[in-house]
């Protein structure tokens, strides 16, 4: 997923859009589709925030550098 933020735009709770990579897969619109989730957790020593978001019915999180 595809997710660049300033750090001055990072909150938690503050509503995200991420995008699928290209990885080969854009023939199957299935893997494209835009992901809806939220930032919970920031940690501003390191320069990373955590996104919580649900795909395939399942809630992932990933962490994204500022």
């Amino acid at each position: 997923m595809q997710l660049h933020l300033a750090e001055k735009d990072v909150y938690v709770g503050r509503p995200v859009q991420l995008e699928p990579e290209d990885d080969g897969r854009k023939a199957d619109p299935y893997y494209q589709q835009k992901l809806n989730g939220r930032i919970t957790y920031i940690n501003k020593k390191h320069r990373f925030f955590t996104v919580t978001y649900e795909q395939f019915g399942k809630t992932l999180t990933e962490s994204f550098k500022f």
